[in-house]
């Protein structure tokens, strides 16, 4: 049984970036506005940020990829579930041995995503980790202020543990929208797309913009 205290979700197509749906519980009703505080008529899946912990790990893989760095084949030493890069030791859920980078994303090796982040260096990651959108407002469509870009440190403020942090979903936090958008990315095949509500607008004199 589910214990969680609020949730959130987006269902957008991620060829256009067109949102059908937008949602956060616990909700609101819109008919008696000022009968619930603040906190709970914010939209969470645009104003809130989280660590977004594994599924982040498709920038790091995504970006080695790219950047020929390894194929789905490559032997990654996952060093049995554990080992310690920057001073501070990282474990596997599924500890493997010697794998194929297909196996290691499967099973969500932290220790073969961190050694793939090794081969991409700070730049390259930083570069496709803005690549993906994350750092920044998604849309147009929400109003100046509404939509938080989240937090997404520059290269220069990083701390020694950074490397070992940021390619599994650490030490950077995203909004839920964002989310979505770069597993759009993955579903696309490679296009970074602008999520939006209002697909046109028509005036009274049928203009339509």
């Amino acid at each position: 049984a589910c214990s969680a205290s609020q949730g959130m979700g987006v269902l957008m197509d991620p060829n256009t970036g067109e949102i059908y749906a937008l949602a956060t519980r616990p909700a609101y009703d819109p008919n008696n506005y000022d009968s619930f505080a603040a906190e709970q008529r914010r939209n969470k899946a645009i104003t809130d940020y989280f660590e977004p912990g594994s599924a982040f790990k498709i920038v790091t893989a995504s970006a080695a990829i790219e950047e020929g760095l390894i194929t789905q084949n490559t032997l990654v030493d996952c060093e049995n579930g554990g080992f310690n890069p920057y001073g501070h030791y990282v474990s596997d859920y599924h500890k493997l041995g010697v794998e194929p980078f297909s196996k290691c994303f499967e099973e969500s090796s932290n220790v073969a995503i961190i050694k793939v982040a090794r081969m991409l260096g700070p730049e390259r990651l930083e570069k496709w980790m803005r690549a993906f959108g994350f750092g920044e407002t998604t849309s147009r469509d929400f109003q100046r202020g509404a939509e938080s870009p989240g937090v997404l440190r520059s290269r220069k403020n990083w701390n020694g543990l950074s490397m070992g942090s940021l390619p599994m979903g650490q030490e950077v936090g995203v909004t839920m929208l964002q989310l979505a958008r770069a597993f759009a990315v993955i579903a696309n095949g490679g296009k970074l797309v602008e999520p939006y509500f209002v697909d046109r607008a028509i005036a009274s004199d049928s203009t339509i913009t």
